[in-house]
């Protein structure tokens, strides 16, 4: 036994103190990490890049942005905040310069808003997709894309072109997952609602304009 401050000490005594020890090291330990941890973040949080478009993560982020099933905040932060649209956004397009077609029998001023749309998504309707590295691959994607594009204005009907997107995303199988088919249509109604209420033209267009001018087209239609 052993005597320590004039009390006895014996080997339980001892393990309690080396166990101790061991629990005030690691404790020490978790502190330090942890403050080596905030600091890693705070670096990492202060580095930014110049441009305000980034392209390194937009496929990624592109794929995040196509699988997740987002409201309008959502998509509003995708589209402004990081840049990256669903890939969905090219039969918004259409579907919205459809709309507006039809609106611009009501009011002349809505064929100056197919312009403006046209000329603000021309990288997107023209152009190849930035995310694709391969020169061969791009061109075909392109060829892809434009016969796309030509297929949904001959369909004219908006309706219709929301079918096609909704077709676009089903898998043609009789064993398919119903659940994933009744998120897809989801997303797409979310998508097609915000895209329509200024998420493509911001305050030029609406649903405001919508519900105004459609009851002044004198006919029958599905939006």
């Amino acid at each position: 036994m052993i005597i320590y401050y004039g009390k006895p000490f014996t080997e339980e005594d001892l393990n309690n103190e080396e166990n101790e020890v061991k629990m005030m090291k690691k404790q020490q330990f978790l502190r330090d990490t942890k403050e080596t941890i905030d600091s890693c973040r705070a670096l990492a949080d202060s580095i930014h890049f110049n441009s305000s478009i980034n392209k390194i993560y937009d496929v990624p982020v592109r794929e995040i942005c196509n699988a997740l099933i987002l409201d309008e905040e959502g998509f509003g932060f995708c589209q402004n905040k990081l840049h990256v649209v669903p890939d969905g956004i090219l039969y918004a397009i259409i579907y919205l310069e459809s709309v507006l077609l039809l609106l611009s029998k009501v009011n002349d001023s809505f064929k100056d808003l197919v312009l403006v749309l046209q000329q603000k998504y021309k990288h997107i309707l023209e152009e190849p997709d930035s995310g694709i590295f391969n020169v061969n691959e791009r061109q075909d994607k392109l060829k892809e894309k434009v016969h796309l594009i030509d297929k949904l204005r001959k369909l004219g009907n908006p309706a219709e072109i929301i079918d096609y997107f909704v077709r676009s995303g089903m898998v043609q199988k009789q064993n398919s997952d119903v659940g994933k088919i009744r998120n897809w249509r989801l997303k797409v109604a979310k998508y097609t609602a915000y895209a329509m209420n200024g998420g493509l033209l911001n305050g030029q267009f609406t649903l405001k304009n919508i519900l105004t001018l459609v009851p002044q087209l004198g006919i029958d239609i599905n939006l």
